[in-house]
């Protein structure tokens, strides 16, 4: 499926997915041809496509500009659906104004062929460069880019903007040093009702970086702790090379992330800081309640423990995870919930049990102290109870001969009548 979920190729390739090693620059020196034209741009070369776009390095023909320029593939045979995510993205972009969000300045549409002019920013996506590093990065390099990828977040968010496909491919490293974010094709629209009515309620996003909540397709669910925990997963992948579950096949992944243990950083690095897994592990939580609060809090701590301050948040215990994962598993969690009501009642039953016998046991040591053997024998053929079946001589050997009551009731037989013959005596 696609990222959209209805379609065949859903890892789809970043905008700045580079084609050649050295970028932007190189990819412009080893083509040096004229592509075409759209709208006022002139095509020079492709710098990444995908399964819905390509991105070319573009001019303007009149301001002599460059751009990056993103055309939809399917052009005129483009279904609704293409279309509409391709509007979403670049009405999403054009209200975000930040240093860590490149910026789309124009959406445009020629003989049927939908394109959006943006920023062209030299670099290389965040896989690329932990490939170019040799499958991880240094912890302090990759929380300074999560750290600066949080904020852009966090100022999407108070826009009303979800991305819900934060992963990699989508993080452009540039040359600069600063990481940016990318294609805001799956994004929420948290203010326009339109953009709800034409979000399809399946799953959305790229798979190794989905939330619990996008991997059993609760779209209605998603919000700003989607991104967090999407970032969460990229951190993992920068600092590891893999993301939280790598598994092949999709089914198992979707479930893995839906009930699965969440690996906890410590597991594949044991000497990263303890507070660098704690950060991790709190934007991995499952239940989303347990995550950060904001991209913005995410980015707080990180900035906290570069500074060598203390963070905010603390370890997760497993105990903790083994329950999250209880109450995310409905079935589980009503058996679970079944068996524990169950076990009480028993035990309930088997203490009333127990004390019922305790009381009368106690009662029957004291009757059996305050009278010798033998005056207690006199006292029985006295009124009439020689042979209660040696309850009260062998009360250790023949006590679960009779039902607790019967027991009872003898006991305060003999005790009245001792009494009343006492009186007597």
């Amino acid at each position: 499926m696609d990222r959209a979920g209805d379609g065949a190729d859903w890892p789809e390739v970043s905008p700045y997915q580079e084609t050649t090693p050295g970028g932007v620059e190189d990819a412009v020196r080893g083509q040096q041809a004229d592509l075409g034209s759209v709208g006022p741009y002139r095509l020079l070369a492709l710098l990444g496509e995908g399964g819905m776009g390509q991105v070319f390095y573009a001019v303007h023909r009149k301001l002599d500009i460059e751009r990056a320029v993103k055309v939809l593939v399917a052009g005129r045979d483009a279904s609704k659906r293409d279309i509409q995510r391709f509007v979403r993205e670049a009405r999403a972009c054009m209200r975000l104004s930040h240093p860590g969000i490149v910026t789309v300045h124009e959406l445009g549409e020629e003989d049927g062929r939908f394109y959006l002019a943006m920023d062209l920013v030299d670099g290389r996506t965040l896989d690329v460069v932990v490939e170019d590093e040799g499958g991880s990065l240094s912890p302090r390099q990759a929380l300074r880019w999560t750290a600066q990828i949080a904020r852009a977040l966090h100022h999407a968010h108070e826009q009303g903007v979800i991305h819900r496909d934060v992963k990699p491919q989508n993080i452009l490293i540039g040359n600069d040093g600063r990481a940016r974010l990318l294609d805001f094709g799956l994004a929420l629209d948290m203010v326009s009702d339109e953009t709800r009515l034409t979000m399809s309620q399946g799953m959305l996003g790229t798979p190794a970086f989905m939330a619990p909540e996008q991997a059993q397709g609760r779209s209605d669910k998603t919000g700003p702790w989607t991104d967090v925990y999407g970032l969460g997963a990229t951190l993992m992948f920068a600092l590891t090379g893999r993301p939280p579950f790598d598994t092949e096949v999709l089914m198992r992944l979707l479930s893995q992330i839906s009930r699965a243990d969440m690996p906890r950083l410590r597991d594949r690095l044991p000497a990263v800081h303890l507070d660098v897994d704690t950060i991790c592990a709190t934007a991995l939580q499952r239940v989303r309640q347990r995550r950060f609060r904001s991209a913005e809090a995410m980015a707080e701590d990180i900035e906290r423990f570069l500074r060598g301050d203390r963070i905010s948040v603390r370890p997760v215990s497993r105990l903790q995870l083994e329950w999250d994962a209880l109450r995310q598993n409905r079935t589980t969690s009503w058996l679970t919930n079944g068996m524990l009501v169950l076990f009480g009642l028993c035990y309930a039953l088997f203490f009333a049990h127990y004390l019922e016998k305790r009381d009368f046991l106690e009662r029957l040591s004291q009757l059996k102290s305050r009278y010798p053997t033998e005056r207690r024998a006199a006292i029985r053929e006295l009124v009439g109870i020689s042979r209660p079946r040696e309850l009260l001589a062998g009360v250790s050997g023949h006590r679960e001969l009779l039902p607790v009551v019967e027991l009872a009731r003898l006991d305060d037989v003999l005790e009245v009548r001792v009494a009343a013959l006492e009186a007597v005596m």
